[in-house]
């Protein structure tokens, strides 16, 4: 099956956070990758992207009264306060073959709502679960927690590891709040665990259910990296937030057929793309398109920093408008597989 889109991981580097820094790349065909280097390579210059990961470490000791909850109908000390209901499910942990498919079934489920998660295939299963000693780093196994409703139904799980007094969740996967403040509440009352990392996407929520936000702080990393490889396809098949109808001039200094001038005309569900010599309304090379393609960084903040070129005025904003998305995109994996 041809591809416009394709994704790989990279190596990690060390933060300054004592967790790993994680990167993910994007290649021009489905099945390549990159090489794996301490700093960015040459293969992840060719590839376009933008940092898209907050690397979170959250302090359990400044946060001892946990998650902000209470009840329907009572107001909370705090007027600014959320409605975090824990609800009656119960946290079990699993071993990995019976986790598994529970895994599987909340994955797919919370990616239909979130943007830059993929789907899995059998072999990307089997490398989330490989857990050989000496990939550890002198952690502890690794453990599967699952979220059950009283009905029985899993809306909820997480793989995490510990080493010392850090408890690091490598993944956590909800299909509501509920069953995510339940899996985030359960980490922070982890017992003999001080403090927590993990990953997420920079509007990640856990900060907005604490009494003490201050206890959770991020940095963020590379994480998602996005290379279209075929620009008319991958601009067709989205949907946009605003009517738009904008030329683009595009420069692809490595996947050659897709420099020239495009079309790009919007209006609800009917999205039209084409090959055109009309005059370009902006002109911007590979990387700065697919940074916006995911809704992430917006192309006025790119204009701004001199990576766009406006030609029609208005154009920028216009169409900045029109990629925005509501939620930040962000890879669940970061750099764990090399997988596809």
């Amino acid at each position: 099956m041809d591809s416009y889109i394709g994704t790989v991981s990279s190596r990690s580097w060390p933060s300054s956070c004592s967790a790993r820094l994680r990167a993910s790349a994007s290649a021009s065909t489905p099945a390549s990758q990159c090489p794996g280097t301490e700093e960015p390579s040459d293969a992840h210059r060719r590839v376009a992207g933008a940092p898209a990961d907050a690397q979170g470490f959250l302090e359990r000791r400044a946060c001892p009264r946990g998650l902000r909850e209470h009840a329907h109908g009572h107001h909370a000390e705090d007027p600014a306060a959320l409605y975090v209901v824990r609800g009656s499910g119960t946290i079990r942990l699993r071993p990995a073959d019976q986790a598994r498919p529970f895994l599987e079934k909340v994955h797919d489920a919370a990616r239909q709502q979130a943007v830059g998660w993929v789907d899995r295939a059998e072999k990307y299963w089997n490398a989330r679960r490989y857990d050989a000693e000496h990939v550890r780093d002198g952690a502890t196994a690794l453990r599967f927690a699952l979220h059950t409703e009283p009905d029985g139904q899993v809306t909820g799980c997480a793989l995490y590891r510990s080493r010392g007094n850090t408890a690091h969740i490598v993944e956590l996967a909800a299909t509501d709040l509920r069953a995510y403040a339940s899996l985030r509440y359960y980490f922070i009352n982890l017992d003999a665990r001080d403090d927590l990392t993990y990953e997420g996407a920079p509007d990640e929520v856990l900060p907005h259910l604490l009494h003490n936000p201050r206890a959770a702080r991020t940095t963020l990393v590379d994480n998602l990296w996005v290379r279209l490889a075929d620009v008319e396809r991958a601009l067709a098949v989205r949907r946009y937030a605003a009517p738009l109808d904008v030329v683009l001039e595009v420069e692809d200094a490595f996947c050659l057929w897709n420099t020239g001038r495009y079309r790009l005309q919007s209006a609800g569900d009917t999205v039209k793309c084409e090959r055109t010599r009309s005059r370009p309304d902006m002109r911007l090379s590979a990387t700065e398109l697919a940074a916006s393609y995911l809704g992430g960084p917006t192309l006025s903040a790119l204009a701004a920093a001199g990576r766009i070129e406006e030609l029609r005025p208005g154009a920028v904003t216009s169409a900045s408008r029109a990629f925005r998305g509501e939620r930040e995109p962000f890879h669940v994996s970061g750099a764990a597989f090399p997988a596809f």
